[in-house]
């Protein structure tokens, strides 16, 4: 036996051969169903793990999902509404069952002890799971409680539910009419216009700076091996294609419109052959920020098999900004010419 293996690794394999031939088959079919349950889950395409609905002290987590669903995860929403965060599937029938108690008190429960029993089943931007109600049964919820409390319906241990319902209920109108009045007068999209400004200036400088390599050997030693492309640590030819491929996996992924505006910078020089673009980088913000999308590249190369499971990890861990700016490259095949 290789002596380099631990002895955590050798108790695994000896714990493996003590299985009957019927439990090892079980358990990889029980491994394969996992594997195929959480491919089927749906993905986050906004929203990130430390932005949350703020109504004063009330915190509630949110995304929007592949099919467009702005779903609240349950955890937050049942402690942002006052109850126990219940994990599981006991955590899970809380909202129902409190729904179903109101509904045969005679209150009108507009059917959430139905709606609110099948949670969507989702994975966040960091890569775990997670479980979630759609956003638009959050007022109704609210609805209910306030009206069972009028009605003197609510168990002396959900009162405090009624309060965080009100509370909650308006949060929702002062945050509907501001949305309206943004809308009707255009300021939303001033605001977004302004925002995307304040991301130019703060990622992109005005001048030109010094040249200084960023990328690390270990980065395109992995671009290599992912790609089947050999490499030699002696040279600094590479495949004129890679240039494609740094700019999907690293420059889209700084923040919206940074990549296009590198572009734009660089073109506008006068010289032989174009500038690399992390020279128009503020040295405060947009260097740091590159330095850190590619050390994640790195990590997440290394701990890839091929090119494709790469970039579903990266695209899971490390979103692209404007990913549809390279959609023509996406079926492209390997041969040296494009992504």
């Amino acid at each position: 036996m290789n002596s380099d293996v631990t002895g955590k690794a050798k108790g695994g394999a000896a714990r493996a051969l003590a299985l009957s031939p019927e439990r090892r088959k079980e358990i990889s079919m029980l491994a394969v169903k996992a594997k195929k349950e959480r491919s089927s889950l749906r993905k986050t395409i906004c929203g990130t793990d430390d932005r949350k609905l703020i109504f004063g002290d009330i915190e509630i987590q949110c995304y929007v999902l592949d099919d467009e669903t702005r779903v609240l995860t349950l955890r937050t929403l049942q402690s942002g509404m006052g109850m126990s965060e219940g994990g599981g599937k006991g955590g899970a029938r809380k909202i129902p069952a409190l729904m179903l108690r109101l509904k045969e008190k005679g209150i009108d429960v507009k059917d959430l002890d139905v709606r609110a029993n099948n949670p969507i089943h989702f994975i966040t931007p960091s890569g775990n799971t997670a479980d979630g109600y759609d956003a638009r049964l959050l007022p109704d919820i609210c609805a209910v409680l306030i009206e069972a409390d009028r009605k003197r319906k609510l168990d002396k241990r959900y009162e405090n539910l009624a309060d965080r319902a009100a509370r909650l209920q308006h949060g929702f109108a002062t945050m509907g009419i501001i949305w309206l009045v943004d809308k009707v007068t255009g300021y939303e999209d001033f605001k977004k216009a302004t925002d995307f400004g304040r991301i130019i200036e703060a990622f992109v400088a005005k001048d030109m700076q010094h040249y200084m390599p960023k990328f690390p050997p270990e980065y395109y030693q992995e671009i290599c091996r992912l790609r089947g492309v050999p490499y030699d640590p002696n040279s600094v030819k590479r495949p004129s294609y890679f240039g494609h491929l740094t700019n999907k996996i690293t420059y889209l992924r700084l923040a919206p419109g940074v990549w296009k505006e590198l572009k734009a910078k660089s073109k506008k020089e006068n010289a032989v052959s174009k500038p690399h673009l992390h020279r128009f980088l503020t040295d405060d913000i947009g260097d740091p920020r590159l330095r850190d999308v590619i050390s994640k590249n790195v990590a997440i190369m290394q701990l890839s098999d091929d090119w494709f499971d790469f970039i579903a990890k990266l695209d899971r861990v490390l979103p692209a900004q404007q990913q549809q700016l390279l959609l023509p490259f996406d079926n492209v095949k390997d041969d040296g010419t494009g992504l």
